[in-house]
Formats: C-alpha cells, structure tokens, sequence
C-alpha cells in the first residue's frame, strides 16, 4: 500500500514470482475469513500487479463508490489509477482518503503525489512536512519537498530538505546528486565535487555522477564544461 512512498515503482512483476501461490492462498484465505472491502480492493490491487487481468481499476472504481467512507479503498484506489494514468481518478481519491481519515499522516503524505503533479507545490509542502514530521522519514519525500519549495519560490526550505534528507539517509544518490547540481549552479564546486566523490565510491555509479564530476574537475581546472549539468529527478 505504502511502498511508493519509499522507491519508485510499477506495475507488474508477480505474474512469475515464486511466491505467487503463497500470495494467492493468503488472499483466499483473508477473502473467506475477513470478506468485505478491504480484502476486495487488497485482491484488485494484487491483480494489477500479476497483470493477467485487466478489470482490476473497474473493481476498485465500484468498491469505491459502494465504500465511500473506507479511506484504504479509496488510497488502493488512488494507487493503482496514478500506475493507469489515470490521474484526475488518483487526485480525487487521495483526497477523499484524507478527507475519511485526515489524522493518517500517510494518507496526507500520498495526496502530495498528485498534488506535485497538478502543480500545487505550497499544499505539496504542506502534507510532505506533515508526513515528515509525523516520522514517516522517506528519503524521497525530502526530495519532493525539495522540488516543491524550489517551484515555489522557498530556498531556504529546499535547502534545509535536502540537508535533512541526506542526515538521515547520507548515501541516498538522488539527495546528493540534488545537492551536487545546486552546489555547481551556485558555484561552490569543491562542494558539489564532495558529495559526488562519494558516490563514486558506491557499488553501482549513477550514470550522470561520472559526468557531473568531469564538469566539476573542468571548472576547477579553469576549463569551460561543454554541456550543462543535467538536471536531477525529483524520485529516490
């Protein structure tokens, strides 16, 4: 339920795990003993992620409207409409959740997410700092709060995010990456040359921290980098 709130994710991928029929039996088994709209909408989404069927948002869509009051319907509601892109769905959905069950802290923390996406970045402040501060530390929402104080015009705020984040998560490669391309932007390239040094040294390289840190060497060297830095995505 929650899961996009900590990674990026998709749809898919249960259709050949080994666990499938684990999955299936637990659901069978809370579908007979727990009947209702919370092991419905839990078997919708499940399906979704199988992928073998394809009427799984049609069912949420009716659990929704017969369990208007059911914040979690609604939430799996609004889950699986944003993987369909079916985002004017997800939006009112989210903000039903809330609307049910606004002292959830992390219903508050998913309605930023189509909240970002409408552009409404002082309410996406709003119920990240909610989130955050009601201890659900995700280091991508540091991020998201980031991008939505930058959008609105609050430096300072998206600075202190990005410190926050990297403090409780210190190699998260986004929040470096983050901070390496302000730090350039505003020219402070030692710094920006310290955060991607580290990440050179992680197992797997970023594909742009090698390039981020030529441009840094070149600046240093007194050289003109051929291209801008790229910019940063806003997920972890």
């Amino acid at each position: 339920d929650w899961a996009p709130l900590m990674r990026s994710f998709a749809r898919g991928g249960l259709a050949k795990h080994r666990l499938r029929p684990v999955f299936e039996r637990s659901l069978a088994r809370l579908g007979s003993t727990m009947p209702g709209a919370d092991a419905a909408s839990l078997t919708a989404v499940y399906d979704m992620h199988v992928g073998e069927k394809t009427d799984w948002l049609g069912r949420l869509i009716d659990l929704a409207t017969a369990f208007p009051d059911d914040a979690m319907v609604q939430h799996r509601l609004s889950l699986a409409a944003t993987l369909a892109l079916d985002f004017k769905t997800a939006a009112a959905a989210a903000e039903r959740a809330v609307e049910i069950a606004p002292e959830i802290p992390a219903h508050v923390l998913w309605r930023s997410t189509s909240r970002m996406r409408q552009k409404r970045y002082r309410m996406v402040m709003s119920d990240v700092r909610t989130g955050l501060d009601a201890g659900l530390v995700f280091p991508g929402m540091y991020l998201r709060l980031a991008h939505a104080a930058a959008a609105a015009g609050h430096p300072n705020v998206e600075r202190s995010a990005i410190e926050e984040g990297i403090a409780i998560a210190p190699r998260n490669v986004p929040l470096r990456l983050f901070r390496a391309q302000r730090a350039i932007e505003s020219g402070s390239i030692e710094a920006a040359l310290a955060d991607l040094e580290l990440l050179m040294n992680h197992d797997i390289v970023a594909k742009n921290v090698p390039e981020l840190r030529q441009v840094c060497l070149d600046l240093l060297a007194g050289k003109n980098p051929s291209d801008d830095p790229a910019d940063i995505g806003e997920e972890a």
